[in-house]
This record gives C-alpha cells, sequence and structure tokens, in this order.
C-alpha cells in the first residue's frame, strides 16, 4: 500500500505532464480512428468522445461534491487546476477531431 500512495504522490505531483498526455492520446486515438475507419469513423469518434465524457464529468463532479474521499485528489483541487481540466475537457473534441483529421489524409 505504501508503494501505491508514493506512485499517487507523485503522480499528483505532475499534473500538467497528466493533462498534456491525455491530450496527446486523443490526439492518437482521433488519429487512429481516421486512418483504420476514413469517412465512416467520424459517427464512431463522435460516439467514442461522448460516452468517454460520462466517467470524466461523473468524476470531476463526485469530487468537487466531496461524494468519493476528497483527500485521494486533495493535491489536485486547486482553482488553477479545476479551471484547468474544464477548458481541458472543452478542447478534447477537437483534439481528437484534427488527429481524426490528420489519420484521415495518412490513410489516403
Amino acid at each position: 500500500m505504501a508503494m501505491v500512495n508514493g506512485i499517487w504522490s507523485h503522480l499528483t505531483s505532475i499534473p500538467t505532464l497528466i493533462a498534456l498526455l491525455y491530450l496527446f492520446f486523443w490526439a492518437l486515438l482521433g488519429y487512429e480512428i481516421g486512418k483504420g475507419f476514413g469517412h465512416s469513423g467520424r459517427r464512431l469518434l463522435k460516439k467514442t468522445f461522448l460516452l468517454s465524457l460520462i466517467p470524466n464529468i461523473l468524476l470531476m463532479v463526485l469530487t468537487v461534491l466531496r461524494i468519493i474521499p476528497h483527500a485521494w485528489f486533495d493535491p489536485l483541487l486547486t482553482d488553477q487546476f479545476v479551471i484547468a481540466c474544464i477548458i481541458f475537457t472543452i478542447i478534447l473534441y477537437p483534439i481528437s477531431w484534427l488527429g481524426y483529421r490528420w489519420g484521415k489524409k495518412a490513410s489516403i
């Protein structure tokens, strides 16, 4: 358990890197959908994105309302980080859509 706590403590100390890696993941996901499915992948991208928003928003709401243990996310719950999460959530679809367009172009 101490090892898990140490890993979690390290991860919560680098929130910007985690957010950037998450955006990169969505760009690559869009790219792979575009490359693999071409034009018909647009619908899949939208479905995937909308389904992935459910746990993201649910976790944000449960954390802010203190329904889940607040101490788990305490190092991350600064005003700046919460605003950054909202902004990153808003730009996730445009990032994945750009990745999709890039992948669609690469598949031709």
